[in-house]
């Protein structure tokens, strides 16, 4: 299951939470206007306490 690797407390939970709200166009649109290129988004990722 996805994030068994993640269960640090409610990690797996928040984790769960903020993916399934992540608007990850409006992100790559975003970013792509602050770099002023296309960027790409890989579906692996890293997350910390309080960042993805």
């Amino acid at each position: 299951m996805l994030f068994d690797e993640w269960d640090y407390g409610d990690m797996k939970e928040r984790l769960r939470v903020i993916l399934t709200k992540l608007n990850r166009p409006a992100l790559m649109r975003h970013g792509e206007l602050v770099r002023g290129q296309r960027l790409t988004m890989s579906e692996p990722f890293s997350a910390g306490q309080y960042w993805i």
